[in-house]
C-alpha cells in the first residue's frame, strides 16, 4: 500500500512540475497563446490531485478522483481548443476530427480486441472514454502534420505538435494498461503510473519547444489516405479474432463496433459533402471558366499532341477571320504566314513533348487575316494551349519609335545614328566609302527673315532633290542623311574620291532652281565637303574610322563655304592642318585674355604731303615669353598660339574670336587699351589718334556705345581721338541697330573709317550716306599703280571721288616710297605699310614721333629703313603679331 501511495505522490509531483511549466511559459506567451497556457497548467495540477487521491484507499478517495478526473479532462479538452486556431489554418477541422475519432476508436477496438477480456465493468468506461480522447488528440495531431498540412497545420509548429503528441501517447498508454488492469489482464502494477509521470513530465516541456521556418509540405499519398480504413478492417478483424477465443462477444466489445463503424459513417459523410461541395465549385469553375474563353479577346485553341485544334473560342472570328468550328482538325500552324510555320510547328513540340514548359512568338498572320500576333503555348497534358493576342498596333508603334530613332522625321532621311551605324558596318567589311558632307548656302537668312516654317519646308525639299540626284551617282549603296539644323550627309558604298566629286557636281546642279515656297520662290546653293577612303589619309575601321572620315568631310566642306556659295572642296591634309591651326589660336587666345599676355602694337599712319605721323593702328600682339623663360615657367606660356610658325593674320584671328564668342571680350580690352596710350601720348605732347577696328557684330551690340563712352571717360581722352574703323566688307551687311549705333558715336564726336576699301562690293553709295570722315583703300586696289594705266586710273578715280565728298582718303600696303609719293600725287592725304613705318611698340613710337617726320626722298627713307629694326620691340614682325582688326 505504501508504494501505491508513493507512486501517486509521484504523479501529483510531475503534476506539479508540468502546471510550473505551462504556467511560466504563460508568463512568457512565446509560442502558444496564454489562456491556453493557463488552461493546459490547470489540467496538470488536477490531473496530479486525481492521480494522488486514486492512490489513496477509501470510497472518498475514490469519489474525488472521479470528480478531478473529470475536471482535468475538461480542462485538457479546453486547453486543446484553446491551441486550435493558431496550429489550425484552414477549414477540414471537422474532418480531422472525424477521421481521429475513427483512428481512436479503430485503435482501442485493435487493443481490446486482442488483450482484453470479452466482457468488462461500468468502472471501464472512464478510462475507456479517456483513452479515446487521448487517441484522437494523436490521431489529429498526426493527421494534420501527415494528410494535408499545407491546409489544416502551421508547419511552423511541427515540433511543438509532435513533442505534444509524444506526451499524449504516454497517457494513453497509462490509460490502457490501467484499463486493461481493471479487466483482469495481468499488467505490472505501476506501469500505468509509470506512463502517467513520463506523459507529464513530456507535457510539461511541450511549450518550451521553439518554432521552426515553414516548409513545403508534400503531397497526402494513397497511403495516407487509406491508413484509416485499414484500420477499421483491423479492428473489425481483431474483434473478430477476440470473440472466437473468448466464445461470446460483450456488451464493450458491441459498443467498440458500433463506434468504429459510427465514426467511420461520419467520415463518409463529411467526404461526400466536401465531394458534393467540390463538385459543385467544379462545375463552376468550369462554366465561368468557359464563359471567360468564349468572351475573352485573345483567340484560346485547344491543341492536341500533334498541334491540332481541338477548341477553339469565339474570338477567332473577328482575329483570324475564320470560324472557330472551321479551325477544328486543322494544324495551328496554319494562322501564320508560309515562312513562319516551321518555327510555329518546332515550338509546339517542343511544348507537347515536356522539352519546354511553355513557349512564346511573334507572327503574321496568313490571309485572310492581317496583321501581327503573339503566340503563347502552355502545356497541359495530352496537348497544349495556344493563346493568340493581337499586337499588330503595338508592333506598328515599336516600328515608329525604331525609326524615330534612326530617322529624320522632318525630312525622312537617316539620322546621325543610322548614317554612323552604315558606314561603321562598311568600314568593317574593308570596302571604298566616300562621304559628301553639305551646308545649305544662305539659309539661316531663310528662317530670321521667313520664319522656321518655311526654314522647315526648304529642308524638306533639299532633302527631296537630294534624294532624287543621289541615285544617279554610281554607288553600291547610298544612305542620305540629315544630321542636325542645313546640314546633311550623303554616303557611298564603293565610289572612289573621283567619282564623289563627280556626284557632289550633280548635288550642287541639283540645288540650284528655285525653291517654291508658299507664295514665294527662294535660291539656295550648297556647300560639299568630301572625304573618302582613298584621299591619302588613314581610315581605320569601326565607329571611330566613321567618326574620322566625317570629320574629314566636314573640314573640306567648310573649306568649301569659304570659297564662296555653291562650291566643292575635297579633303586636303593643309585643311586639317587648317583646322587645327584654329583651336590653337583659340586655345591661345583665351589663355593670353586670362593671363594677361596680350599686348598692343602700334603702325603709324603717315600724312604723305609732310611725312608727319597723325594716326596709329592699334595692333594685337601676343606678349609670348622667351624659349629660356618657358623652360623655367612652363604654365606662363599663352597657350598654342605661342607655338605657331606662321603670322597670325588678323582676319584668322577675328574669325577665331568670333566663333568662340570672345570677340566682345576682345574688342573691349582692345578699347581700354588704346584711348589709355593715346591719352599719354596727348599728355607728351604728341596729336595722335588712335584707330580701332570694329566689327558689325560689335556695333549691333546694345551695350557697345556705353562701352566706348566709358573707355574714353576712363582715359579721360577726347572723342575725337578715337577713330573706329569698319570693314567695308561689313558694311553691306550692316543693319538697323548698327546704324544707330554708328550716328550715336558720331554725334558723340568719334571718328568714323571704311576699313579695307576696295577689297569687296566697294559701293560708293556708303561714302555718301554714311557718317564716316576717312576712307581706307585696301592694297588689292594699289595693285598695279604706277605701272599699270588702268590701275592708276582706277585709284585716281576712287581717290578724287572721296575727295569731292569732303572725305580724306589712306592708303594701306604701301610697299615702297614711290608708290607712296605717287599716291601723294593722286590726292591721297595719308599712307600706312612698311614702306612708311612697321607696327611698333608704344615706347619705339614715342621715340619716332620725337624724330623728324618721314621723308619721302629715297635717301632718307633709305635711312629710315635702315634705323626701323630699332623702332621696332623684340618679335614685332614675328609670329606674335597679328592685327586687332576685329572684322
Amino acid at each position: 500500500m505504501d508504494a501505491v501511495v508513493g507512486l501517486g505522490i509521484a504523479q501529483a509531483a510531475a503534476g506539479a512540475l508540468a502546471a510550473g511549466s505551462w504556467l511560466a511559459h504563460a508568463a512568457r506567451g512565446t509560442v502558444l497563446p496564454q489562456r491556453a497556457c493557463y488552461a493546459l497548467g490547470g489540467w496538470a495540477a488536477v490531473s496530479g490531485v486525481a492521480l494522488l487521491f486514486g492512490s489513496l484507499p477509501g470510497s472518498d478517495s475514490t469519489a474525488l478522483t472521479w470528480f478531478f478526473a473529470v475536471l482535468s479532462t475538461a480542462l485538457a479538452v479546453l486547453g486543446t481548443a484553446l491551441c486550435g486556431p493558431v496550429i489550425v489554418l484552414d477549414g477540414g477541422v471537422a474532418a480531422l476530427a472525424a477521421e481521429a475519432g475513427l483512428i481512436s476508436a479503430s485503435l482501442v477496438a485493435i487493443v481490446w480486441g486482442l488483450a482484453g477480456p470479452p466482457t468488462a465493468g461500468l468502472v471501464t468506461l472512464l478510462p475507456l472514454g479517456m483513452t479515446l480522447v487521448d487517441l484522437g488528440v494523436v490521431g489529429m495531431i498526426l493527421r494534420g502534420l501527415v494528410a494535408a498540412p499545407s491546409a489544416l497545420v502551421d508547419t511552423r509548429y511541427r515540433y511543438v505538435l509532435l513533442s505534444g503528441a509524444g506526451a499524449t501517447l504516454a497517457f494513453t498508454a497509462a490509460h490502457t494498461l490501467r484499463t486493461m488492469a481493471s479487466t483482469g489482464v495481468d499488467v505490472p502494477w505501476a506501469a500505468p503510473g509509470v506512463a502517467t509521470v513520463i506523459g507529464l513530465l513530456c507535457s510539461g516541456a511541450v511549450p518550451w519547444v521553439g518554432l521552426i521556418q515553414p516548409t513545403r509540405s508534400r503531397a497526402s499519398s494513397v497511403a495516407d489516405r487509406t491508413a484509416p480504413y485499414v484500420l477499421v478492417a483491423a479492428a473489425l478483424t481483431a474483434q473478430a479474432v477476440g470473440a472466437a477465443r473468448g466464445g461470446r462477444l460483450g456488451a464493450m466489445n458491441f459498443g467498440l463496433v458500433a463506434l468504429v463503424v459510427g465514426s467511420l459513417l461520419v467520415v463518409q459523410a463529411l467526404a461526400l459533402r466536401e465531394n458534393l461541395r467540390l463538385s459543385s465549385a467544379l462545375e463552376y469553375s468550369r462554366a465561368r471558366l468557359a464563359a471567360l474563353v468564349e468572351n475573352a479577346g485573345d483567340v484560346i485553341l485547344g491543341l492536341d499532341g500533334r498541334g491540332r485544334v481541338v477548341t477553339a473560342n469565339a474570338a477567332a472570328l473577328v482575329l483570324l477571320h475564320r470560324s472557330p468550328d472551321l479551325l477544328v482538325g486543322e494544324d495551328v500552324a496554319e494562322v501564320a504566314v508560309l515562312e513562319e510555320r516551321q518555327r510555329v510547328r518546332d515550338a509546339v513540340t517542343e511544348v507537347v513533348r515536356g522539352r519546354a514548359a511553355s513557349a512564346r512568338a511573334e507572327l503574321t498572320l496568313a490571309p485572310p487575316a492581317t496583321g501581327t500576333v503573339e503566340l503563347r503555348l502552355r502545356g497541359v497534358p495530352g496537348g497544349a494551349v495556344a493563346n493568340l493576342s493581337d499586337v499588330t498596333e503595338s508592333v506598328r508603334l515599336r516600328e515608329r519609335l525604331a525609326r524615330m530613332a534612326r530617322y529624320d522625321q522632318m525630312t525622312g532621311l537617316a539620322n546621325r545614328v543610322h548614317l554612323e551605324e552604315e558606314l561603321r558596318l562598311w568600314l568593317d567589311g574593308g570596302h571604298t566609302v566616300s562621304v559628301l558632307y553639305l551646308d545649305l548656302d544662305g539659309f539661316k537668312a531663310v528662317n530670321d527673315r521667313f520664319g522656321h516654317l518655311t526654314g522647315d519646308a526648304v529642308l524638306v525639299e533639299a532633302a527631296r532633290r537630294l534624294t532624287g540626284a543621289v541615285g544617279a551617282i554610281e554607288a553600291t549603296r547610298t544612305v542620305v542623311a540629315r544630321i542636325g539644323g542645313d546640314e546633311f550627309v550623303v554616303a557611298l558604298l564603293g565610289t572612289p574620291l573621283s567619282a564623289a566629286m563627280a556626284g557632289a557636281d550633280r548635288l550642287v546642279v541639283a540645288m540650284r532652281p528655285n525653291f517654291p515656297v508658299a507664295d514665294r520662290t527662294l535660291r539656295i546653293g550648297v556647300s560639299i565637303g568630301v572625304a573618302a577612303t582613298d584621299d591619302g589619309a588613314r581610315t581605320g575601321p569601326g565607329a571611330q574610322g566613321a567618326a574620322d572620315l566625317l570629320h574629314r568631310a566636314d573640314i573640306a566642306m567648310f573649306a568649301a563655304k569659304q570659297s564662296g556659295q555653291s562650291q566643292v572642296a575635297r579633303w586636303e591634309a593643309a585643311l586639317e592642318e587648317r583646322a587645327l591651326r584654329k583651336v590653337d589660336i583659340a586655345i591661345g587666345l583665351r589663355r593670353a585674355l586670362d593671363t594677361g599676355r596680350l599686348a598692343l602694337a602700334y603702325q603709324p599712319i603717315v600724312r604723305l604731303a609732310d611725312g608727319v605721323i597723325v594716326g596709329a593702328e592699334a595692333l594685337i600682339r601676343l606678349d609670348a615669353l622667351d624659349e629660356a623663360a618657358r623652360d623655367t615657367a612652363p604654365d606662363e606660356s599663352p597657350g598654342a598660339l605661342a607655338g605657331l610658325a606662321d603670322l597670325v593674320s588678323p582676319a584668322e584671328l577675328v574669325e577665331v574670336a568670333e566663333g568662340t564668342g570672345e570677340i566682345d571680350e576682345l574688342g573691349r580690352w582692345v578699347l581700354v587699351e588704346a584711348t589709355h596710350q593715346a591719352y599719354l601720348w596727348q599728355q607728351m605732347g604728341r596729336d595722335v589718334r588712335v584707330n580701332v577696328n570694329m566689327s558689325v557684330r560689335q556695333l549691333s551690340d546694345p551695350g557697345f556705345v556705353e562701352a566706348v563712352r566709358s573707355a574714353l571717360g576712363r582715359a579721360r581722352l577726347a572723342p575725337d581721338r578715337l577713330v573706329i574703323e569698319i570693314t567695308e566688307g561689313q558694311m553691306l551687311g550692316e543693319g538697323d541697330l548698327a546704324n544707330n549705333t554708328i550716328r550715336r558715336l558720331r554725334a558723340d564726336g568719334v571718328q568714323l573709317a571704311i576699313d579695307d576699301f576696295g577689297s569687296g562690293y566697294s559701293s560708293l553709295s556708303y561714302l555718301r550716306r554714311m557718317p564716316v570722315r576717312t576712307v581706307k583703300i585696301d592694297r588689292t586696289l594699289l595693285d598695279g599703280v604706277g605701272s599699270d594705266p588702268r590701275a592708276t586710273t582706277l585709284i585716281r578715280a576712287v581717290i578724287g571721288a572721296a575727295r569731292g565728298l569732303g572725305l580724306l582718303v589712306v592708303c594701306e600696303g604701301i610697299e615702297n616710297l614711290a608708290m607712296a609719293r605717287l599716291l601723294r600725287d593722286l590726292g591721297a592725304w595719308a599712307g600706312q605699310g612698311f614702306a612708311l613705318h612697321a607696327a611698333m611698340s608704344p615706347s619705339a613710337l614715342l621715340d619716332v614721333l620725337e624724330a623728324p617726320p618721314l621723308s619721302l626722298a629715297d635717301p632718307v627713307g633709305r635711312a629710315v629703313r635702315r634705323h626701323r629694326s630699332a623702332w621696332l620691340p623684340p618679335g614685332a614682325v614675328s609670329h606674335h603679331e597679328t592685327a586687332a582688326s576685329l572684322d
